[in-house]
């Protein structure tokens, strides 16, 4: 199969295993009991827990397949190791404990009852807030095993951005980029856009280099572009503004790493020539030293790796994504 064919199937992956777990999260949340909101939840949550963490291995398996497929098509991939989904699954993207992720609808439905919203309306809030939670969780373990696979192969330069429509302006105007191999993925809550990995420095992965964020913009009717650029972005696009200027692409837009966790993975420090970051010391002594309850994530190895790919396909394994 060809590059692009590969980022489709992925992506048709992807949507299944989120549009699967979502629907089954989404079922046990409507058997909240009303009166008794975070304690219902509460016995709920095994449950919906075990669907998500499900979702996420589905995921994580199929772009751990995926990054392989992807670089298998445009040279001989030269991994070190195999990527471990599983440990991509039962953990939040921010490395925070799942349960802890999937308990907060519960807690702001209360908060929302508490300040005189009819239960109704706020179960339906904390509804919508746990698909979207489960959405981002699911699509975000498939992305983080894309980009395992990705990091540990040495042959892979970056990877180019693919959108997945109908995607947000944000997303529109970073389509098509390429971004070096540690640079983390930019993604706003509920976000479906993937990695392409990239042989070659700024390599062509199958024209997807060529994308034209503007070619997006004319695919639209008038409605569609108001809607997703805002009224007043898209007139302005239209009468010949650039678009990255009309867009702010940064604005809610994350990587893992950053989703309201201050990463620290032991209590024990040490030295290592050329590295400064306190969590990536601190990680590079866990092989005997105690460990709290958050785990360093892949996108914040590569971060705390500062460019230096050899340690940061060591701190993969120390962590067990790639075995």
């Amino acid at each position: 199969m060809t590059v692009r064919q590969e980022v489709d199937r992925f992506r048709r992956e992807q949507r299944q295993a989120i549009t699967q777990t979502t629907a089954g999260v989404l079922d046990v949340w409507r058997r909240v009991d009303r009166d008794d909101v975070i304690g219902s939840w509460g016995r709920l949550l095994p449950e919906a827990f075990a669907l998500v963490e499900a979702g996420q291995q589905t995921a994580a398996r199929s772009g751990a397949a995926y990054s392989t497929a992807v670089i298998a098509a445009q040279t001989v991939p030269q991994p070190v190791g195999q990527v471990q989904s599983a440990s991509l699954s039962g953990v939040a993207s921010d490395g925070r404990p799942l349960e802890n992720l999937l308990s907060l609808p519960a807690h702001q439905t209360v908060g929302r009852i508490g300040n005189g919203q009819p239960a109704g309306e706020a179960l339906t809030s904390g509804r919508r807030q746990l698909g979207r939670l489960v959405v981002t969780q699911v699509a975000d373990a498939g992305r983080q095993a894309a980009s395992v696979g990705m990091v540990q192969d040495r042959s892979v330069s970056g990877y180019r951005r693919q959108i997945s429509p109908p995607a947000c302006a944000r997303c529109a105007v970073l389509a098509g980029k390429w971004f070096r191999w540690n640079a983390g993925f930019q993604r706003h809550p509920s976000c479906e856009c993937v990695h392409v990995p990239a042989v070659g420095p700024k390599a062509d992965a199958a024209g997807l280099e060529s994308f034209d964020p503007s070619a997006y913009f004319e695919s639209l009717d008038a409605v569609q572009q108001d809607r997703i650029f805002t009224k007043a972005g898209a007139e302005a696009i239209r009468d010949g503004a650039d678009m990255a200027q009309v867009v702010n692409a940064r604005r809610g837009m994350r990587s893992t790493s950053a989703y309201g966790q201050k990463v620290s993975t032991t209590l024990v420090g040490t030295r290592s020539p050329g590295v400064r970051n306190t969590s990536f010391l601190r990680a590079m002594r866990a092989e005997t030293g105690p460990q709290t309850n958050v785990r360093l994530m892949p996108e914040q190895i590569y971060r705390d790796a500062n460019g230096n790919r050899e340690l940061a396909i060591r701190l993969l394994g120390r962590f067990g994504y790639l075995g």
